[in-house]
Formats: C-alpha cells, structure tokens, sequence
C-alpha cells in the first residue's frame, strides 16, 4: 500500500489509500500520520478524510493498528469516502466500538445497508 497525506488550508488532514492496507504500510502511514495528531488535543482534534477509493483489501493486524489509531481522544471527525464493502463494514464496527468517535460515510458500498445508526 502507499498513501498521500496533506494538509489543507482548513487544518483538515487528507488521506488517500492505494493498493492492499497490510501490517507494514499501516505502520507507515501512522509513522506519517503522528506528527499531525501530536500537534493536535482533545479540545482541538485532528479531523480527517481518508479516501479509500484505490485500496483493495486490509489484514486483520492493519485493521487492529487502524482500530487504535481511532481511539485516541486526539482524533476527532473521521470522512470515510469511497470505501469498498470490507473497509465500510470494519468502520461501521469500529463506530460501534468507538461510540463517542464520529465518523461520515460518504459514497462508500453497501452504505444504504448499513447506517452508522443502525443498532
């Protein structure tokens, strides 16, 4: 996997994902990642939009990886764009896991099928 991050004039962090989402290019990303969410803090969170339209498929260590990248209070509005079925459904969970963490489906698969609000 590779992956872009900018920043823009807005302080929203953007992130495009490319290829497979495995252990050692999650790793990567949260090496890039981390000096936006240092300079961040629960009174001012990092929002994010991650597009997800190029990735293929994740490894169930990157996903634990990701799952606790979302964890930290430091984070805050997650966009979710353009994610395949299995990227969709692991954030549907994770929001599940993670209640108090906000994230935005947009154009994702399935979306219609499963709401962040379904119970």
């Amino acid at each position: 996997m590779t992956h872009r991050i900018n920043m823009g004039v807005d302080g929203i962090v953007r992130t495009d994902f490319y290829d497979a989402i495995d252990d050692i290019s999650i790793e990567f990303f949260l090496n890039d990642i981390y000096p936006f969410v240092n300079a961040s803090s629960s009174e001012y969170p990092l929002n994010l939009i991650i597009n997800f339209s190029n990735a293929t498929y994740t490894t169930s260590k990157s996903r634990k990886l990701l799952l606790d990248f979302l964890k930290d209070k430091r984070i805050g509005k997650i966009y979710i764009q353009n994610a395949n079925k299995e990227i969709n459904v692991f954030f549907k969970l994770s929001n599940k896991i993670i209640p108090d963490k906000e994230l935005i489906f947009e154009n994702n698969e399935e979306n219609s099928a499963l709401s962040s609000n379904d119970e």
